[in-house]
């Protein structure tokens, strides 16, 4: 055969190499692509600790995620309850508490502090009560009567943005953070 109609066992190879290289670039991606889906503001199970919920951890850290800690009671009247998550090197940490065991233990005055803060920015949801967002580290609280709800984040997957997702967190516990509801169960490892 001539030299047009002979295909070269070198072409062959390096055909099926760049062949596999792409194949295997796309498939890493995929893999490897965080999900960039909002955080849900509304709850739903499971539940990593007590009205904790699973899914907005695992979208903000980029995956499973471990409890690494889990005391307390929401709503206590002397306690507070608090919970950290954690993935490689991101954590959220959820703390529901009194006021009163708070740097400002007064919620008249908790609110004039963070509304005059130049670093705070208020930010409202469908619960009573008053909610700020913090950027250093990334952190939404709400304050309610005589407790507040703090959802801190350090970490998270790449391309998410911190300042939805720890607003949207921290949303999706107010029902019991600061409303009527009992906080879901904690669904325990298998």
């Amino acid at each position: 055969m001539g030299a047009t109609g002979r295909v070269s066992r070198r072409g062959v190879v390096v055909a099926a190499s760049v062949v596999a290289v792409v194949v295997a670039v796309v498939v890493w991606r995929q893999v490897t692509a965080p999900d960039l889906s909002p955080v849900p503001q509304v709850a739903q199970g499971p539940y990593l600790c007590a009205g904790v919920p699973q899914d907005g951890a695992e979208l903000i850290l980029g995956g499973p995620v471990e409890v690494t800690r889990d005391e307390g009671e929401w709503s206590s009247d002397d306690d507070s309850f608090r919970c950290a998550l954690e993935r490689g090197g991101g954590m959220i940490t959820v703390d529901e508490s009194p006021i009163s065991s708070g740097p400002i233990p007064d919620p008249q005055m908790f609110l004039e502090e963070y509304r005059s803060s130049t670093v705070a920015e208020e930010f409202e949801a469908d619960a009573p009560g008053h909610g700020f967002y913090t950027q250093h580290p990334s952190s939404a609280e709400w304050l309610c009567g005589e407790r507040y709800l703090t959802v801190t984040i350090s970490g998270t997957a790449a391309g998410r943005d911190k300042k939805a997702d720890v607003i949207s967190y921290l949303t999706s516990m107010l029902p019991w953070g600061c409303g009527d509801q009992e906080p879901p169960e904690a669904v325990s490892a298998p």
